[in-house]
């Protein structure tokens, strides 16, 4: 005597297999009268998630084996592989596959792949290993900022011949002028660095 039971109460579960492993692309196929639990899946279409099978969004493609594989310029954290990030600018960065996966060097705990891993730096969609000239760029790139800004500061106060109500008023506005610039730069450099701040249906039956 043989005894059937359904996978789950919900209406998007299935029984299938796969019948093709590809070097990329996996092919499932629906069965009925499975022998065993681990046939159930959920339908094409949608991947499981906390014990719910939950339809696949733009930038994702579920095969039918439960499991939910992003598209080449998306990204989704391995934990929450539904919540999907469309990656802007260099897209390479974010290959598509499993949730959690980035380029070489990249960061998978960072949004969209967006930072790299310590110790590296942006190339392209990939991240490379930080070399002691980079970090003599930078600081030539402060210093610089710092004297040029207090050289026009300087220069402003020795040249200036007006009275003293629009001497003050050409220094201040000289100075909220060579902050806001100086802040441009600063930001413009830390986005280049990509500094990481965290720190890191139909429903089948299975017969036994």
């Amino acid at each position: 005597m043989m005894m059937c039971e359904t996978c789950s109460n919900g209406t998007m579960w299935t029984t299938s297999r796969v019948v093709d492993r590809g070097l990329e692309v996996e092919t499932w196929i629906e069965i009925e009268g499975a022998y065993s639990p681990s046939f159930c899946h959920c339908m094409q279409g949608y991947h499981l998630h906390r014990g719910e099978c939950e339809l696949c969004i733009e930038g994702s493609k579920c095969p039918g084996s439960s499991k939910l594989e992003l598209l080449p310029g998306f990204f989704s954290f391995a934990e929450e592989p539904g919540e999907i990030f469309e990656c802007f600018g260099s897209k390479e960065r974010c290959p598509g596959g499993m949730p959690g996966t980035c380029a070489s060097g990249r960061d998978p705990e960072s949004v969209a792949c967006g930072a790299c891993l310590g110790g590296m730096r942006p190339d392209g969609g990939t991240c490379v290993a930080c070399s002691s000239t980079d970090y003599v760029l930078l600081v030539v790139l402060c210093t610089l900022i710092v004297v040029c800004t207090g050289g026009v500061h300087i220069f402003l106060v020795v040249t200036d011949q007006a009275s003293a109500n629009q001497r003050s008023s050409l220094f201040t506005a000289a100075l909220s002028l060579g902050h806001l610039i100086t802040c441009a730069q600063l930001f413009s450099i830390m986005q280049q660095l990509q500094i990481n701040w965290a720190e890191h249906g139909r429903q089948n039956s299975c017969c036994q």
